[in-house]
């Protein structure tokens, strides 16, 4: 009677989950963590970023600080694969918003007419 072992390696799985939304000015920050039931070191990469996001493979940290012109969808594509062989990608998107607060308050104020005692003026506040 002959015993033998199967090794079967299964591919790193992906625990981690980003923030979906960004803003932009904004840094942005991911830090992708995976698991791997066979115990093997799993090494990573990025194979889509969107325009100005940095991937340190080494910290499987994603950093980006989104612009104006990415406002909407922007995708990742990253993937985990451990040290024989198998891979698992992990594929998701964030939602880019205008940063309301960086609106500024301008004072448009204007008297409608000239103003004397007992006549109603008015001004107003406009955001650009």
């Amino acid at each position: 009677m002959q015993i033998g072992k199967i090794f079967v390696n299964n591919a790193p799985t992906v625990m981690s989950n980003p923030k979906p939304v960004g803003l932009t000015g904004h840094s942005w920050r991911y830090k992708v963590t995976t698991e791997d039931l066979n115990g093997d070191k799993v090494a990573y990469r990025a194979v889509r970023l969107p325009k100005y996001a940095r991937f340190d493979k080494k910290k499987a940290i994603v950093e980006w600080t989104p612009r104006k012109s990415q406002l909407g969808m922007n995708d990742f594509l990253l993937m985990a694969v451990d040290e024989h062989g198998a891979t698992s990608t992990h594929e998701f998107q964030v939602h880019v918003f205008h940063d309301p607060s960086s609106k500024q308050l301008v004072n448009t104020g204007w008297p409608l007419m000239l103003t004397f005692v007992g006549v109603v003026f008015a001004w107003g506040m406009a955001q650009i």
